[in-house]
């Protein structure tokens, strides 16, 4: 992701960014982290802020434990370690969620009318591709491509292959199918409208992304309240001019900038976890380890305790480096909650 800045550093062209709030606004209405895992609930309070709903005097009456937040298991032995990061805290459902907790158990304190205000949704990144391309189609556009598809997007595993998170897929901007799916480039371009339009009725949205493709070890909740087009052409022809961004969006927590290319890369992944051979290896001698975890229906295609079972095998051998993560199942979805105050 782009590295941080200081409000200053931020510039964007008001004839082509279109945004909830300027970056700014956004810089000093928002806080940082709540807590460890706690991005979820982060973005839902700022969310709050930036709808304002409240302000920075009233934010530390705000009771925030009504949030979905589930911490990791960290001294657990390593079955129910690994159960507690498949959804460490929360999903991008659990968004909407925590955000009408939040605003039923802290009304007393909000702006007027305010808890009955706000309307929230969360709409997945396969399911905006294929309602903005049916979207453009009905515009008159023709949409991107002929006939009809029943899927959209590349969903690619994050694979376990070197010592550094990778995709399976594609990633360049051409305009060849991904795995039978449409280009990166068409994905960019539908996402850009498809948030152009949501920010222009005035939808503050956050996004659930899975930043182990850039070497994280968890998936993250950040806002995003604007998006800059005139940072790269998002459209197929963007190969073709060199210009692969797709444009810029400004996102909270942290406050930096992040291309649309990047964020299509985040959202073009399974719902899966890669767990550190070091996390592994530090739990799996732990007493009370309860093995049936395995065995859930969910669990079971992933193989787990044959992974655990390899990589132990393996491990301090010539052979450890060939077993860097075990592949868990994820209850994240890629895509975004919106929010926005009913008027």
């Amino acid at each position: 992701m782009s590295a941080l800045v200081s409000p200053d550093k931020i510039h964007y062209d008001p004839t082509t960014y279109v945004g909830y709030c300027t970056p700014t606004e956004a810089h000093n209405k928002h806080v940082p982290q709540l807590s460890s895992s706690g991005c979820g609930a982060t973005a839902v309070v700022n969310s709050l802020l930036l709808l304002g709903a409240i302000d920075k005097d009233s934010l530390r009456k705000v009771d925030h434990s009504c949030c979905i937040l589930r911490t990791r298991a960290n001294e657990a032995p390593l079955p129910q370690y690994l159960k507690s990061r498949y959804n460490a805290g929360c999903t991008g459902e659990e968004l909407v969620e925590s955000m009408r907790k939040l605003l039923v158990k802290n009304r007393s304190i909000l702006a007027p009318r305010v808890a009955n205000e706000i309307e929230s949704e969360f709409v997945s990144f396969r399911d905006i591709l294929l309602y903005e391309e049916e979207r453009q189609k009905q515009l008159g556009n023709g949409g991107l491509r002929g006939g009809n598809r029943g899927h959209s997007g590349s969903r690619s595993a994050v694979s376990n292959n070197s010592d550094k998170t990778s995709t399976t897929t594609t990633t360049d901007d051409s305009d060849n199918d991904i795995q039978g799916g449409m280009s990166k480039s068409e994905q960019q371009h539908l996402l850009a409208e498809y948030l152009s339009s949501r920010f222009q009725e005035h939808w503050l949205a956050i996004a659930t992304m899975n930043l182990q493709v850039i070497g994280n070890d968890a998936w993250h909740h950040q806002i995003v309240y604007g998006l800059d087009r005139s940072a790269g052409d998002s459209g197929p022809s963007a190969s073709a001019a060199g210009n692969n961004s797709g444009g810029l969006l400004y996102l909270l927590n942290p406050y930096e900038t992040c291309t649309l290319s990047e964020v299509v890369d985040y959202m073009s992944t399974e719902s899966v976890l890669l767990i550190k051979q070091e996390d592994v290896l530090s739990r799996v001698k732990r007493i009370g380890a309860d093995l049936s975890i395995y065995e859930i229906d969910l669990w079971r295609p992933y193989h787990v305790a044959e992974q655990v079972a390899e990589m132990v095998a393996a491990a301090g051998t010539d052979e450890g480096g060939n077993f860097p993560f075990v592949i868990i199942p994820a209850a994240y979805v890629p895509g975004f909650a919106f929010f926005r105050r009913r008027k």
